[in-house]
């Protein structure tokens, strides 16, 4: 599963987003930052790839292109 965490923007925004960009994928809004610092976001956004076990395998700040998103999905599916 891929759950998007966004951090100070308003649900407006964030709807605005999701139907610009068509993003396949829930987004869960973080109004305290706690999420931000639990996975030790250093930028907006930041992509954080978590296999089955609950462990991260790797975190990619900013945009994400469909490709390294395909490449990394991959990796965590193949597991």
């Amino acid at each position: 599963m891929v759950i998007g965490i966004n951090w100070n923007d308003t649900t407006e925004d964030v709807k605005q987003y999701l139907q610009e960009f068509k993003v396949p994928y829930p987004i869960t809004i973080d109004n305290t930052g706690d999420l931000i610092l639990l996975f030790r976001a250093k930028g907006h956004p930041t992509n954080i790839f978590i296999d089955k076990n609950g462990i991260i395998t790797n975190i990619v700040p900013g945009m994400v292109s469909p490709q390294l998103l395909d490449q990394q999905l991959g990796k965590l599916l193949a597991q």
